[in-house]
């Protein structure tokens, strides 16, 4: 008994943990609207917390790279969170579903949509995806901006970015078939 109670008492603090004091784990760039807020996990790596659900930030001399885009209409705020953490453009999103949470905000960075978080013209960023998240957006009638541009069929996708490797691994089975 005495043991149940222990890891009830060990699983209520991680608990706390993640729900109370995520926001003080590493440096912060702080809040944008709508509750976005960047927090610097470790070297090159930021967490950008939002409400529905926590989204990755790579950043570096070549740029800033993204995982999954967030819930539709929060475009802006997840924009100001990574103006706070980089001046550099948007070159890549790698979206890890076509959960509405993961590819929401697809169209507002996509390719027509001039994606540099600075809003300066520029090429969008390229939107890597296995290809069945690009199949599950084209029936589900998104727009073409907001479909991967890069949708892969290997079980890995590999390649370097601000001289770190970027591995992308498909998760057969897990939420979607498209997931990695």
């Amino acid at each position: 008994m005495e043991s149940k109670v222990a890891a009830a008492c060990v699983l209520g603090v991680l608990a706390w943990c993640v729900v109370e004091a995520r926001p003080l784990v590493g440096a912060q760039a702080g809040a944008g609207p709508r509750g976005v807020e960047a927090v610097h996990v470790q070297g090159k790596i930021w967490m950008l917390v939002t409400p529905d659900g926590n989204l990755a930030l790579q950043v570096g001399e070549e740029g800033a790279l993204l995982v999954d885009t967030g819930k539709s209409g929060t475009s802006d705020a997840v924009k100001a969170a990574i103006r706070q953490v980089t001046p550099r453009p948007l070159r890549y999103v790698i979206n890890t579903s076509a959960g509405p949470t993961r590819i929401g905000n697809n169209a507002a960075f996509g390719q027509s949509a001039g994606a540099d978080v600075n809003a300066a013209r520029v090429p969008g960023p390229e939107i890597i995806a296995r290809e069945a998240v690009l199949i599950q957006m084209s029936k589900a009638n998104y727009p073409v901006d907001a479909w991967p541009t890069d949708a892969y069929l290997e079980r890995e996708r590999k390649f370097r970015f601000n001289g770190e490797a970027i591995e992308i691994v498909h998760q057969p089975s897990a939420y979607s078939d498209g997931d990695s």
